[in-house]
């Protein structure tokens, strides 16, 4: 099995995404610690800050990485066992004799080996940054490696026995897996207030020896990127007193990743099991063709509404477009979407900015998310460029997309137009171009969702429910300068898509010119 894990580390390290990974995790590094002139700060305790020695470099790398890793290495990870699936790799690995369970802790190996190697390449970057930082400040290993045992590496076997957990999961989709993992992530942060992890532990040492320092009274730690009003005061930290206690929050997370992994493998066959033939699946599909009821006939003709809208003033092709997607959609999102359209016409803008917004606008990310990227996976984005099509064709997949989002979302942007909230009016439909051309840019760049959720989930948090008027992309905080922004990258959003499918149709025409 070892050999196995070394040839998977050895394939997937060829892999350009794993330097761009290091190097953005190197750069994140460089800003965790500002200078005195760099006007925001990441770590503060009641307007104090520890000198740039060891200790504090250490334990607040611990800090945020952790956090940081915990979320964004799932993200960067996950769709292994999805991608192998598609590539019929898994068919192949079943031939050479290695069974479900090997794989899956090969994977697992996998997973801990790539997040260990971005923590690694985080402490180096640290190291050489406090040579700069604090040049009288002594280099001691043991003050980053005790908090990266402490705090880094348990997240990491949690982290990674999730992905694994996730990935042997078929059902639900990816993008509802990776709202359900945020979620996750959410709690666990939760339970460490409750001893959990060893952040609790942490933190409130640092307060407690900072108000030992000459404060006034115990301090208030703030982690997070936040303007720097007043010059910090900076203080001699010598580090975390670590009991045979302090090490108890590493033990609840071995035994969670067990947990885990033990499911994980108890669902390996699940994994390996093949696809039902075209028999099996006509047979299915005549049944549930059977069982249709009055309701589930109603819902189709409900469903298809807006193509058939369009058979009155649209073209043929944009109608198939708007059909297909409306083939793709989830019933029950599709549900909600007209549910919380119709409830907009109800309650009063506050409620809506307040509460309702924050629903709505998970809806097209959840709903359309995966349409952005299944031509390239299967190969048709190739044979449509074969044929000539100019950009502007190529652009009726978002058209169709952004044509229906408006349509079951249109109660919204009828309540702001009625009650005259131009702003908040302008505002929403800036997001939901972003929401449908923002994804459709990055996705044809990368060829994955992920990028675009993880962007998403990130303003999602930082904007909607922090309420912070620069990440506010919908409108919540009511704030002019918000919308302006959220109407440039709309803007920008469209241009670029536009750019970008026209670029890629003349490069076809040229390269097909060539082999001519």
């Amino acid at each position: 099995m070892w050999r196995l894990t070394l040839l998977d580390i050895k394939q997937r390290l060829r892999a350009q995404s794993v330097w761009i990974a290091i190097l953005i995790t190197v750069t994140i590094t460089c800003f965790l610690f500002p200078g005195e002139k760099a006007g925001y700060r990441v770590i503060d305790i009641n307007g104090y800050r520890g000198i740039y020695n060891s200790a504090w470099i250490g334990a607040s790398l611990a800090l945020v990485g952790s956090y940081l890793l915990s979320l964004f290495g799932y993200y960067w990870l996950s769709g292994s066992i999805d991608k192998d699936r598609q590539d019929r790799m898994l068919e192949l690995i079943r031939t050479t004799g290695q069974s479900p369970q090997q794989y899956l802790l090969v994977r697992w190996i996998g997973h801990v080996f790539y997040l260990t190697l971005l923590a690694l390449a985080s402490l180096i970057a640290a190291s050489i940054l406090q040579y700069f930082l604090s040049p009288e400040s002594p280099l001691v290993l043991s003050d980053y490696v005790l908090p990266f045992l402490l705090l880094i590496l348990p997240s990491i076997f949690l982290t990674s026995a999730f992905i694994l957990l996730m990935d042997t999961l078929q059902k639900p989709g990816a993008t509802a897996k990776n709202w359900l993992y945020f979620l996750l992530w959410s709690l666990i942060a939760a339970l460490g207030l409750t001893g959990f992890s060893a952040h609790t532990l942490v933190t409130t040492g640092m307060e407690n020896d900072f108000a030992h320092l000459g404060m006034a009274s115990s301090g208030s730690i703030s982690i997070g990127f936040t303007p720097l009003k007043d010059v910090q005061e900076i203080v001699t930290w010598q580090g975390l007193k670590l009991s045979f206690e302090s090490w108890l929050p590493v033990l609840y997370h071995l035994m969670a990743t067990s947990v885990l992994v033990v499911m994980s493998l108890m669902r390996a066959k699940q994994v390996f099991l093949s696809s039902p033939s075209v028999v099996s699946k006509q047979a299915n599909a005549a049944k549930a063709l059977s069982k249709q009821t009055m309701l589930t006939k109603g819902l189709t003709k409900i469903r298809h509404f807006p193509s058939d809208l369009l058979a009155l003033v649209g073209s043929s092709r944009f109608r198939a477009e708007v059909r297909f997607v409306e083939q793709t959609l989830n019933s029950r999102l599709f549900l909600t979407a007209l549910g919380v359209s119709a409830l907009s016409l109800l309650l009063p803008i506050s409620a809506i900015q307040n509460g309702l917004l924050a629903v709505a606008v998970m809806i097209p990310v959840l709903m359309l998310a995966r349409l952005h990227t299944v031509d390239a996976q299967s190969n048709i984005k190739e044979l449509l460029k074969t044929t000539g099509q100019s950009g502007l064709q190529r652009m009726l997949r978002p058209l169709a997309m952004f044509y229906l989002v408006n349509l079951l979302l249109a109660g919204i942007t009828l309540r702001f137009a009625i009650a005259g909230e131009i702003t908040a009016l302008l505002h929403w439909l800036a997001f939901l171009t972003i929401s449908i051309f923002l994804p459709f840019l990055l996705a044809s760049l990368t060829h994955s969702n992920k990028l675009f959720e993880l962007t998403f989930i990130s303003f999602w948090v930082a904007g909607i429910l922090n309420k912070e008027p620069m990440a506010d992309f919908v409108g919540v905080s009511g704030s002019e300068v918000a919308m302006t922004n959220t109407l440039m990258i709309a803007g920008f959003s469209v241009l670029a898509s536009l750019m970008l499918t026209m670029v890629g149709n003349s490069g076809g025409v040229w390269r097909m010119k060539r082999i001519k």
